[in-house]
């Protein structure tokens, strides 16, 4: 069974509602993946104050809610577990995406933390996916077509798969069959890691 609720990850009341609403259909928590869409491309100096306390929201301070809301449920499951879906740029930054190169960068700080402080209770992991094939790359693909950086839309994925030893973009099912796995017992002695998702992308 599948429940879906509407929720903002920036406003901590929302995410309060959003696992109450869960754990009221369900009657529990097992597992907690959290994710959230990326801040906008910009530069440093394209960049005011506003935007980095809105992108600190957006990245950490949601994870950080979700898991203080979660983790009393998490702790009565059997096999309760943590996976935070980050990015690749928290190992290796991209251009032009200031925000996420800088900011996300702390919810790896705190799953490691969390690893060490939750275990062996609860598990903590992170994944870190490159260049996965979603709404937000069709997105960022389009507007490359628009700038003219691109002829079409596959020649916006051959540019983008370019440096992908796999030479390929991801499936966003590979990147669930990873989480998948992390929530598993087949992953039981796996904590505190953080798993690229990338096709072999990242050099670091």
């Amino acid at each position: 069974d599948v429940l879906a609720v509407r929720a903002d990850l920036t406003d901590p009341d929302d995410v309060s509602r959003l696992v109450r609403e869960t754990v009221d259909a369900f009657g529990g928590l097992d597992h907690l993946v959290t994710s959230s869409g990326g801040p906008p491309s910009t530069t440093f100096l394209e960049t005011d104050e506003q935007d980095w306390y809105q992108a600190y929201d957006l990245l950490v301070m949601s994870v950080v809610w979700t898991i203080e809301e979660s983790h009393e449920h998490l702790l009565e499951s059997e096999y309760g577990t943590i996976t935070c879906i980050t990015s690749r740029t928290v190992r290796e930054v991209a251009d032009g995406l200031l925000l996420s190169n800088s900011v996300r960068r702390g919810v790896i700080g705190l799953v490691k933390t969390i690893s060490r402080e939750f275990a062996p209770d609860i598990r903590a992991n992170a994944v870190l996916p490159g260049t996965i094939e979603t709404a937000r790359i069709e997105e960022l693909v389009e507007s490359g077509i628009e700038r003219g950086a691109y002829e079409d839309y596959e020649a916006g994925l051959t540019e983008l798969a370019s440096d992908i030893p796999m030479d390929r973009l991801g499936e966003p099912r590979e990147l669930g069959d990873v989480v998948a796995f992390l929530s598993s017992p087949h992953a039981s002695f796996v904590n505190g890691a953080e798993i690229p998702i990338d096709g072999g992308l990242l050099r670091s």
